[in-house]
C-alpha cells in the first residue's frame, strides 16, 4: 500500500513537471522554431533512441512472439537503405549505376512499409507461429497493395507522418492519457489538455515572417533534414501546396507548421526523459550498457557538429528503428484505450 501510494506521489510530481516542460518546448518552439527542431533532433533524439530500444528489449518489445521482432528490424533496415547506400565506404564499393539503380527501387517500394507494419503490429498478437506471422504480414502487403491503389491518400498520410508527427505527437498524447486511467490525478489531466490545446494555440497565435531571421547556414541544415517535405504535406492537409518547399520557411503556416514540428519533437524527447521513474527504463540499463550508450550519444552528437547531414544519415537507422520497434506498443496502447477495459500485464505506460 505504501509502495503505490508513494508511486502515485511520484507520478503526481512529474505530471507537474511535464506540464513546465510542455510550456517550456512551446514558448522555445515559438521564438526559435527551427533552431530548437535542429538542437533537439541531434542531442536528445540520439538518447532517446538508445534508451528507449534497451527498454523495450527487456519489455520483450511487447511482442507475443519475440521472433516477430526481426520483421521490424528488417523493415526498418529497408526503409533506410537509401541512406545507408550514401555513405562514402559503400559508395566506394559500388559503381554509380547500380546505386542510383537501387536507391529508386527502394524509394519506390518502401513508403507503404510504416503502414504495413503497423497493420502488423495490431495483428501480430494473433500470430502463435512464425507461419501465421509471415501470412498476416502478407495480408498486410495485399492491403497495403488495395490501398496504394485505390486510397493512396492513407498510404501517403501513414508513409509521411507515422514516422514523425503521429510518432511524437499522437502516440506521446496517448500514452499521457493512457497515464489518467492509471492514476487519476489533476496535473495529469492537466498536462493532456495542455497537450491538445498547443495545436489550437498555434493556429490562433499571430505569427509575423519578418520577425524570424534565418541565416543562410540554418536553412542548408535544415533542408538537409529533408522535414521540410514533412512540413509542405502538413500544408497541403490545410490547403496550401508548393512546389517549392521553401517557400513554407517564410510564410505563416509555415512557421506555424514549424512550431508544432519543434514543439512536437521536443517534448516528445524530454516526457521519455522526465518519467524515467515511472517507466522503469533506467533500470534496466547496467553499468556497462549504461557507458555504450553514454559513448554512442557522445559519438552521435559529434557526427551532427561535424556535419548535420552526415549526423542524419549515420542515424537514420536508428531513428527508424526506434519508431519501428514501438509499433507493437502503440497498437498495445490504442486497444487499452479504445478496446478494452482492463489493464493486463507489461501495461503500455510511457
Amino acid at each position: 500500500m505504501g509502495s503505490f501510494f508513494s508511486e502515485v506521489m511520484n507520478s503526481v510530481v512529474i505530471d507537474k513537471i511535464n506540464i513546465a516542460l510542455i510550456l517550456l518546448s512551446l514558448i522555445i518552439a515559438i521564438y526559435l522554431p527551427f533552431e530548437l527542431f535542429l538542437f533537439a533532433y541531434a542531442v536528445l533524439g540520439p538518447l532517446h533512441y538508445l534508451t528507449e530500444i534497451r527498454w523495450l528489449r527487456e519489455k520483450e518489445y511487447f511482442l507475443q512472439q519475440k521472433k516477430n521482432i526481426w520483421f521490424f528490424v528488417i523493415a526498418s533496415v529497408y526503409m533506410s537503405l537509401h541512406t545507408l547506400l550514401a555513405l562514402p565506404f559503400v559508395k566506394a564499393l559500388m559503381d554509380q549505376e547500380t546505386l542510383m539503380t537501387i536507391e529508386n527501387f527502394c524509394n519506390r517500394t518502401n513508403f507503404p512499409l510504416p503502414f504495413v507494419m503497423f497493420l502488423f503490429a495490431i495483428i501480430h498478437p494473433y500470430s502463435t507461429k512464425i507461419s501465421h506471422s509471415f501470412l498476416a504480414l502478407f495480408a498486410c502487403i495485399v492491403t497495403s497493395v488495395f490501398f496504394t491503389y485505390y486510397v493512396p491518400s492513407v498510404i501517403i498520410f501513414m508513409g509521411m507522418l507515422l514516422p514523425t508527427i503521429l510518432h511524437v505527437y499522437v502516440f506521446t498524447l496517448l500514452f499521457m492519457v493512457f497515464g489518467i486511467k492509471s492514476t487519476h490525478k489533476t496535473p495529469a489531466r492537466i498536462a493532456v489538455g495542455l497537450m491538445c490545446l498547443v495545436p489550437l494555440f498555434i493556429v490562433f497565435v499571430p505569427i509575423a515572417p519578418q520577425d524570424y531571421v534565418l541565416s543562410t547556414s540554418l536553412i542548408s541544415t535544415y533542408l538537409e533534414s529533408n522535414f521540410a517535405y514533412v512540413n509542405a504535406h502538413i500544408a497541403k492537409i490545410f490547403g496550401q501546396e508548393l512546389q517549392d518547399t521553401t517557400m513554407l520557411l517564410y510564410s505563416p503556416l509555415g512557421l506555424k507548421i514549424q512550431i508544432f514540428v519543434a514543439f512536437a519533437y521536443t517534448y516528445h524527447y524530454l516526457n521519455w526523459f522526465s518519467k524515467t521513474s515511472i517507466i522503469g527504463w533506467s533500470k534496466s540499463i547496467t553499468r556497462q550498457s549504461f557507458i555504450a550508450i553514454i559513448v554512442m550519444w557522445i559519438f552521435s552528437i559529434g557526427l551532427y557538429a561535424y556535419d548535420y547531414k552526415t549526423g542524419l544519415t549515420a542515424l537514420f537507422f536508428l531513428s527508424y528503428l526506434h519508431v519501428f520497434l514501438e509499433l507493437p506498443l502503440n497498437a498495445k496502447s490504442l486497444n487499452h484505450l479504445f478496446f478494452s477495459q482492463r489493464f493486463t500485464q507489461n501495461k503500455p505506460s510511457r
